[in-house]
Formats: structure tokens, C-alpha cells, sequence
């Protein structure tokens, strides 16, 4: 059967014996493999990292989920299953802030800490930050991403959690 130029979805060429029940089958495995893939995770505990190094988040609560993209590395690597072009979306609550230093936060590709997808920082005055990073690129099967930060200055600095869910993590699949 050919395939349609975007999604390829199956259907019965001119040349193909009739056969509906397999063709719309197959149709319709296409069009269910196609819907809508979106997983969304938070931060369930508050994180402690030390300055001066990345800290990659943990996301342990699973909001929604879906197969294609699947977590390892304690719940800070996300592998995406299903190639296309995918939407993320990061945010982060820094619970402790410091004064005369620059937090950094990031959506990484999973093992480097210089590429990163996406990037939000301030200069802080002595109070924590939210921060937020948002990246639609194309993943193949089998990339990865982390989500990290970096504080420069000195003294640990803490990731919150809260019932507003503000450190998370969610991803949308756009399309092939």
C-alpha cells in the first residue's frame, strides 16, 4: 500500500485487490499511532545540588505519559521513541537563592552540558526564581534530553517543589 507524503497513512492503492477490512485497518493503526503523544513529569521532592556544577533535575511524578518517550538514569534522562518534531516545555523553582550569583537553567541533550536545546538565567540578589525553557526541535529515535542547572558563586542551592507543580517537565510530539 502507499503511504501519504506527511504522516504515512497507509491506504489501498487503484492496483490493490479490494480488501477493506485489512485496509482500513491498517488506516486506522496509522491514524492511532499518529495521535497525539504528550508526557508531562514534576519534581516530587525538593533537589539539593552544590554551585558550581550542573544539577539534573529528577522528575518522579508522571502526570500523564505516554510510550513514546521513556525515562532512566533515577528519572533525569528523557529518550524520545518516536522521531518528529517535538515541543518542550521546562520550568524550575529555585527554593534557595543567593546573593551575586547567576542561575542557569536548561534543557540538555542528555550527556553534555554545552549543548544545550534551550536556556534561561538571571542574576540574583538574595531570593530564589522560577525560570522557564521552551525549545520545538526535531528529535530522531533514540536522542535524549536532561534537564539541568548551574548556579555560579558559592553555598548549595536547593530545586523546591510545591503543589503548583512549578519544576516540571512536559513534551509534545508535533509531528513525523
Amino acid at each position: 500500500m502507499p503511504e501519504t507524503p506527511i504522516f504515512g497513512y497507509r491506504y489501498p492503492a487503484s492496483t490493490d485487490p479490494p480488501n477493506g477490512p485489512a485496509q482500513l485497518q491498517a488506516l486506522a493503526e496509522d491514524v492511532e499511532a499518529g495521535g497525539v503523544r504528550f508526557a508531562n513529569y514534576t519534581c516530587g521532592q525538593a533537589a539539593k545540588f552544590p554551585t558550581g556544577s550542573w544539577g539534573l533535575i529528577p522528575f518522579e511524578f508522571v502526570m500523564d505519559t505516554t510510550p513514546a518517550v521513556t525515562r532512566s538514569d533515577s528519572n533525569r534522562r528523557f529518550t524520545f521513541t518516536v522521531g518528529g518534531v517535538w515541543r518542550i516545555d521546562a520550568g524550575c523553582r529555585v527554593a534557595k537563592g543567593g546573593t551575586g550569583q547567576t542561575q542557569f537553567f536548561a534543557i540538555l541533550a542528555a550527556g553534555s552540558t554545552t549543548t544545550r536545546y534551550a536556556e534561561s538565567a538571571s542574576y540574583q540578589s538574595g531570593s530564589g526564581g522560577s525560570y522557564v525553557a521552551t525549545r520545538t526541535r526535531r528529535f530522531e529515535s533514540g536522542q535524549a534530553i536532561n534537564i539541568g542547572t548551574y548556579r555560579t558563586g558559592s553555598g548549595d542551592y536547593e530545586i523546591a517543589t510545591d503543589v503548583a507543580q512549578t519544576t516540571f517537565v512536559s513534551m509534545t510530539w508535533i509531528r513525523p
